[in-house]
């Protein structure tokens, strides 16, 4: 009871309580997204030119890839706002491993920071451009111009690495670099049906376990003293690569919160105050994160975890061995608190998630956990490749086995 006042009297607490509230109650209107402008009407517009400003994300069963597009001129005129363009999949999959066009079309580097000239149609139904043609694709040549190109070669070669181990390598290219480019949609739409589908998004589990990892790591070479720097440089790391989300960016908040509290008074765990921090830093800078979906699961899992969990531990630890106790309670506690957003916005709701992320969600973390290690290992020793390639698959086969037997369980639809 102490704690509790203590949390509902914090000034943090209370400045995020009503600043959700204002903001969820659509009394104090927020800018959700920067609107395009223009002097000439949509329709009217041949020629975009403007640079990419996020991963491109593969739509309609792989035949196109919208991308978000921070205009700068549209035909002779100026531009400025963001704007969703949509693109032939053989127009980004130019440079992919395993693509039989790319002998025959040009190979465009097309990741966030490039520079693009389109040919455009725009389709007012979808409120959205169609790339009818590339007519340039560059990055610049100053310091972030070099630094977005050396993050898209990165990319590209991280997706042939990948490519050469299969299923599994789709699977971790999913989790590590976010794009699904090769990944099934079928074991796609089976995350979904089995409430996993926080598991393809990235989000605070896979940068947790960067964080541990890079930690244990960094630990064993350089020591306690080091230990700080050497997490913090990895989950920005990872961020800086993977490409920055709703869910990523409150994940790295909390991490940096967590770190913090570690490194000046041995505090290991998020409180509610910190998380309220974090909302309201992550508002200010981003506030068109708002209203996505992704930024309410993900702030509303976390805060059922923190307060819900230790309130159902108590009434199974009786019967619950303590350790799948706590993941099944903690479970619950997310699936709980994100419910009536998921039912809001989803029109469904998934009660098997409960279940399937106790047991997929280790599964995928030791999944996760060896596959980083293998890839240094192959780093160092290229030949080992393709064992390494037959040992993830069988571990892929077993999670892919969970995932499809929970995604029988239809889920609920309002």
């Amino acid at each position: 009871m102490v704690e509790f006042r203590r949390t509902v009297s914090n000034p943090v607490f209370i400045a995020a309580f009503i600043v959700s509230f204002l903001v969820y109650s659509r009394i104090i209107p927020v800018k959700t997204e920067k609107p395009f402008l223009c002097l000439l009407k949509k329709s009217d517009i041949t020629t975009l030119e403007g640079k990419i400003s996020g991963n491109p994300v593969i739509v309609s069963q792989g035949k196109k890839y919208l991308v978000e597009l921070n205009a700068e001129k549209a035909n002779l005129c100026e531009a400025k706002g963001k704007i969703k363009v949509a693109f032939k999949s053989e127009d980004l999959q130019s440079l992919n491993p395993g693509k039989l066009y790319t002998v025959s079309r040009n190979c465009f580097l097309m990741e966030k920071g490039a520079c693009v000239k389109l040919k455009v149609k725009y389709n007012p139904t979808t409120e959205a451009f169609f790339a009818e043609d590339i007519i340039d694709c560059h990055f610049k040549t100053d310091f972030w111009g070099k630094i977005d190109l050396f993050r898209a070669k990165c990319r590209n070669m991280f997706k042939r690495l990948m490519y050469g181990w299969g299923k599994a390598g789709f699977f971790i290219l999913s989790l590590l670099a976010g794009t699904r480019d090769y990944l099934d949609f079928k074991i796609q739409d089976d995350f979904k049906l089995a409430g996993l589908s926080h598991i393809l998004a990235l989000s605070g589990m896979h940068l947790s376990l960067v964080s541990n990892l890079s930690g244990k790591i960094g630990y064993k070479i350089a020591g306690k003293k080091y230990l700080f720097p050497v997490q913090l440089f990895s989950i920005i790391f990872f961020i800086w690569f993977a490409g920055l989300s709703p869910s990523l960016f409150r994940a790295f908040l909390c991490s940096f919160t967590t770190l913090f509290l570690s490194k000046i008074s041995n505090k290991s765990s998020i409180s509610i105050v910190c998380l309220c921090g974090a909302f309201l830093v992550h508002s200010v800078i981003f506030p068109e994160h708002l209203f996505s979906p992704a930024f309410m699961l993900s702030y509303g899992a976390l805060l059922g975890i923190i307060v819900i969990t230790p309130l159902v531990k108590p009434l199974f630890s009786a019967i619950i061995p303590p350790g799948l106790n706590n993941a099944l309670c903690t479970s619950l506690a997310a699936q709980t608190a994100t419910c009536p957003v998921t039912i809001k916005l989803f029109k469904t709701f998934t009660p098997i998630g409960i279940i399937s992320s106790v047991v997929v969600g280790p599964l995928v973390t030791f999944f996760l956990t060896l596959a980083t290690l293998l890839i240094f290992l192959c780093f160092a020793f290229p030949f080992m490749g393709a064992v390494c390639g037959i040992i993830l698959n069988k571990l892929y086969e077993f999670i892919e086995f969970f995932v499809k037997l929970f995604a029988s369980v239809r889920p609920i639809y309002f």
